[in-house]
Formats: structure tokens, C-alpha cells, sequence
């Protein structure tokens, strides 16, 4: 290093000096001495500190990969992961980061309901604004809120569009060190530790993500070896998309999720596989009253540039009734998506294409294609196709009225993460 070696010469060079003048005295000598040992350690502390990322005390960071990991339509459950992994990478150690995500939609929206309602089509522009901030405590224990809702939200078939108004869908606190213990806890308002629900499309949810939800818990996991296993309860909770995702609140911890997976590299394939069970799902007489329980399986792998995905969701026991709509059957969704990365013209591109249904009395199917390129560093934009097939008796319902009815959705995405 330049900077040990200036020092070092510098001490050299003082000390001979001294000597062929004649004017050190042994403890002039030894003085110098001391000072150049205390410079040394100096320059060996900064020298090791190079070898660590992290952000600098008492500044205020900005990191694009906190809102990737926390906000954006790929990202599942267990956002706290994206803080305790970033924590134990050394990419979060600072004291507080702000990141966000921005996006605009310019869509054209077909109807074709075969005579249940009037054809229609429809351009509609759009933006979806939501804002990150983490703040370390200290070494094991952080805080972090999500604030959504700051533009109009998309209109098409994104299930689990923000809200127009201005709201706080996360906001808690994590406790936990990787690199000391392999234990880790939360506790506020986040997304209930259940499934998966990670997409392969940059803009437009599946229709499993009926099951994803978000409330008030209080959790303990274990990450060591490739097991990840979370346990938590919840006094209540809801999701944005429909009501098929609420548990039932009441003035005790009534519910509770048990979620686990395990991931390893075989022979260069990066996998997965994930399940969970969450009980005090949906109102089964239409009530928050009665309640039944539901479960996941998920599995995911990535071997070179291709990634592939897939989920399934149940509920536990018949719903006598969804939204006050008369049903008796199992709600269960599934998910199966591809997406492939590539460089186009020196430019990271992806290509994504996914398959998603939600069956209660009937089945509501989507299909996405889509193409997402990064023009600039971490700024993106994406062309998309959306078709679905069945009319869904309102965002909130999930009850299939035609299962011949078609829409179709072609949208222009442009994402900036900052």
C-alpha cells in the first residue's frame, strides 16, 4: 500500500537523518520510534478496512437493492431477509438508508365479457410510487418502513396494485446478526411468513398472490445450512388484492403461520423448495367469525440465465361462501413462470412468460408475456401482454361469474429504483 509505504520511508528516513547529524538523543530516538509504531497501526487498521463495504456511520445511503428486494412485483414474503442477508453481506450496515421505486403504465385495456357486460377498450397512464427506509439500531436490531400509494395505482388485472392513498403496508423491526446467530426475530406490521409468492414479472402479480397476505405479527426463524424456518402469530391482517387473504382480528393473537425451505447449488443449479401453513384464512360463512386454515408448496431453480418457478395454495377445508357469494369448495391457486436473462446491445434484458389461475366455484386463468430491458443502471423499461380469461365479480370477490369471458391488457412499464 502507498500510503504504508510513505510512512514507513518517511520514519526511516527521519531516524537516519538524525543520526548523521548527531543531534537524537536515545530518547529522541525512541520517541520517533513510538510515533512511527503508532502510524503503522493506523495505516494496517485502514488497510483492513478497505476489505469491508460498509456504508459509513451517521450518513444517510441510498441502495437501489433495498426497494428491489422489498418492493418490487418479483418480491415475495420475507422481506426481512433482503435486511438481514444485506446486513450480513456488509451492503446495510450504515445507519440509515432510503430507497424507492417509481413507475409509470401506459396501457390499452380489451373486454370482450360475451354479453355479461358491454365490450369496452380503454388507454389508461398511470404511475406506482412507494418508498423504503431502513434504520440500524445497532448491530442486531434495525427498523424499516414501506410507504406506498403516493400515484394512482394500475387498473388491468395487477391484483395487488398500491393503494391511491397514502399508506404504511410494512412497518417493523428486525432482530438478528447472520454472521453471530443463526436465529433472527421480527415483529410489526410486514408480510406474514406464508408461501412464497415470488414472480417472475416485472409488473403484473399472479393470481395466487389471492393467498399473500400482511398484518400484525410477531415471528422467530432459523436460517443455517440452507433451512430457512419461520414461525409467527397475528392478531389480524389484510391484503390489498381481495378479501380471500384476511384473518380474522380480534383482540387476541388468533392466528398463526409455520413457513420453511431449503435451498442448495447441485452440479451448478441454484434451487429450492418451500412449504407453509397459515391458520385463520378466509371467513368461511362469510364472517371473520369462522375462519379456516390454508397451505403452500413452492419450488423455484435457476441453472445458468434461466429461472423457473411454481406454487400451489389451498385452503384447509370447503369455504361455504366468499364475499357473501354462495360457493362450498376448496379456493386453491397456482402459479408457473419462466424468465430468461440475456445482454441485448450491452444492456442486462430479461424475457418472462407466466401461467396463473384461482379456482373457487369456477377457474380464473392469467397469462403474461413480457420484456424488460435496463436502459440505464437500475432504470428499466418493459413491454407486457396480459390475457384473462373468467370475469371475477369484483377485485375483492374471486368469484368466477363467466369463466368464457376475456380481457386483454398490453402495458408500457417504465421502472426507476433508486
Amino acid at each position: 500500500m502507498k500510503l504504508k509505504t510513505i510512512v514507513t520511508t518517511l520514519g526511516v528516513i527521519g531516524l537516519t537523518t538524525a543520526g548523521f547529524a548527531g543531534q537524537a538523543t536515545d530518547t529522541q530516538v525512541a520517541q520517533l520510534q513510538a510515533q512511527l509504531n503508532q502510524l503503522q497501526a493506523q495505516v494496517n487498521a485502514m488497510s483492513q478496512g478497505q476489505g469491508t463495504k460498509t456504508m459509513g456511520t451517521g450518513m444517510v445511503q441510498l441502495n437501489p437493492a433495498l426497494a428491489q428486494g422489498t418492493l418490487s412485483t418479483q418480491t415475495g414474503v420475507g422481506t426481512e431477509m433482503t435486511i438481514l442477508n444485506g446486513r450480513k453481506s456488509g451492503a446495510l450496515n450504515g445507519t440509515l438508508y432510503i430507497s424507492g421505486q417509481v413507475k409509470g403504465f401506459a396501457q390499452y385495456n380489451r373486454t370482450d365479457t360475451n354479453g355479461v357486460t358491454s365490450d369496452s377498450s380503454s388507454m389508461h397512464i398511470s404511475n406506482d410510487t412507494g418508498l423504503a427506509v431502513l434504520a440500524n439500531v445497532n448491530s442486531w436490531v434495525s427498523a424499516f418502513v414501506a410507504v406506498e400509494g403516493f400515484g394512482d395505482s394500475p387498473t388491468s388485472a395487477d391484483y395487488n396494485s398500491s393503494p391511491s392513498d397514502l399508506s404504511a403496508p410494512m412497518a417493523y423491526l428486525t432482530f438478528g446478526n447472520l454472521n453471530a446467530s443463526p436465529v433472527y426475530g421480527f415483529v410489526g406490521r410486514k408480510d406474514i411468513d406464508f408461501g412464497s409468492f415470488q414472480s417472475v414479472s416485472f409488473n403484473t402479480n399472479p393470481l395466487n398472490r389471492a393467498f399473500e397476505m400482511t398484518g400484525d405479527t410477531l415471528g422467530v426463524g432459523y436460517m443455517q445450512d440452507g433451512f430457512n424456518g419461520t414461525f409467527s402469530v397475528a392478531n389480524g391482517g389484510q391484503t390489498a388484492e381481495n378479501a380471500a387473504g384476511y384473518t380474522k382480528n380480534q383482540n387476541q393473537i388468533n392466528n398463526f403461520s409455520v413457513n420453511g425451505s431449503y435451498s442448495q447449488n447441485t452440479q451448478g443449479v441454484d434451487w429450492k423448495v418451500g412449504a407453509g401453513y397459515v391458520n385463520g384464512f378466509i371467513a368461511k360463512d362469510g364472517a371473520q367469525s369462522d375462519t379456516v386454515g390454508a397451505w403452500d408448496l413452492n419450488a423455484s431453480a435457476t441453472v445458468n440465465n434461466l429461472t423457473v418457478l411454481g406454487e400451489f395454495d389451498r385452503t384447509s377445508q370447503k369455504v361455504d361462501s366468499w364475499d357473501s357469494a354462495p360457493i362450498d369448495a376448496y379456493i386453491e391457486s397456482w402459479d408457473l413462470g419462466a424468465a430468461y436473462a440475456f445482454p441485448m446491445m450491452g444492456k442486462n434484458s430479461s424475457v418472462d412468460v407466466d401461467y396463473s389461475a384461482i379456482k373457487a366455484n369456477k377457474t380464473l386463468s392469467q397469462y403474461i408475456v413480457g420484456y424488460n430491458v435496463e436502459a440505464m443502471k437500475n432504470i428499466w423499461v418493459g413491454l407486457e401482454y396480459t390475457y384473462n380469461k373468467g370475469l371475477v365479480q369484483g377485485l375483492t370477490a374471486g368469484t368466477v361469474t363467466d369463466p368464457d369471458a376475456k380481457s386483454n391488457t398490453i402495458a408500457l412499464v417504465g421502472t426507476a429504483y433508486f
